[in-house]
């Protein structure tokens, strides 16, 4: 989804979102856009030595926030800010998949959140490629993996994502993601079929145009309540894996295998 097309900001003109304050609204739950940012001054400091660029995104749940400069011919790096920019960034991120373009995916709870896009010192009037995506959390952990594994945890307390199968998973979750650089094609498998899971089951892949559901796996020796999903994820984008209960009662310790 294109949210906008290049800005003319005229020679000698800076961006109309050269500021914090003056930060362009990104509006939707995932979209992109392309923006000049040719005569943008560098506002702030913590990720890059270049002119910046401020866009800000309203977070109405917890979610990830993935964000990406890839098609963009200059390098970059993203921060994460508090709304007036003060202080330190919350995240930060460049040099992304073997390129000078950055991706970053981060951990957000509801508000605004501006994105500030730093160019470099030799920045001319090529276009900045930004695309975003807010992919909603879990209401229990959500942990960043960097590769195949296995993990153990415990559910409890209330849901807050929803399935495509088993009753809508009405139960807690935790919740565990990654990301991908373009192109990159990965069959993924997540299974909590294990003795050490304890309750009815549900894992449900989203993110990024992806979104399969696993209820009941009768395949597994440990028992058929336990679940197992597999799909191919390519990215450029975030991919989030939820481990959840078909009832809100199904809670408690689990262990999710997760392979591609």
């Amino acid at each position: 989804m294109e949210d906008g097309g290049p800005s003319d900001t005229g020679v000698g003109r800076s961006p109309s979102n050269d500021s914090c304050a003056a930060a362009t609204s990104l509006v939707g739950a995932q979209g992109s856009r392309a923006d000049s940012i040719d005569g943008a001054h560098r506002d702030s400091g913590g990720c890059g030595t270049g002119p910046d660029v401020f866009y800000e995104i309203d977070v109405p749940h917890r979610a990830v926030l993935y964000v990406d400069t890839f098609g963009t011919a200059f390098e970059t790096h993203i921060a994460l800010r508090e709304p007036g920019c003060s202080g330190l960034p919350l995240a930060c991120a460049g040099a992304a998949c073997g390129t000078t373009q950055s991706q970053l995916a981060a951990l957000v709870e509801p508000g605004t959140v501006i994105i500030v896009v730093h160019g470099t010192p030799a920045t001319g009037a090529e276009p900045l490629h930004l695309r975003w995506e807010l992919a909603r959390a879990a209401s229990g952990l959500n942990t960043e993996v960097f590769g195949p594994g296995v993990h153990s945890g415990a559910t409890t307390g209330t849901s807050a994502m929803s399935a495509t199968c088993g009753g809508g998973a009405a139960a807690p979750e935790d919740a565990f993601y990654w990301t991908q650089c373009p192109g990159e094609a990965r069959s993924v498998e997540a299974s909590t079929c294990s003795y050490a899971t304890t309750f009815d089951t549900v894992v449900h892949l989203g993110g990024s145009s992806v979104d399969v559901c696993a209820d009941d796996d009768v395949s597994c020796l440990a028992g058929p309540l336990r679940s197992t999903v597999s799909t191919t994820t390519v990215g450029p984008g975030v991919f989030i894996i939820a481990v959840d209960g078909f009832r809100p009662e199904d809670q408690g310790s689990y262990e999710l295998s997760l392979n591609w």
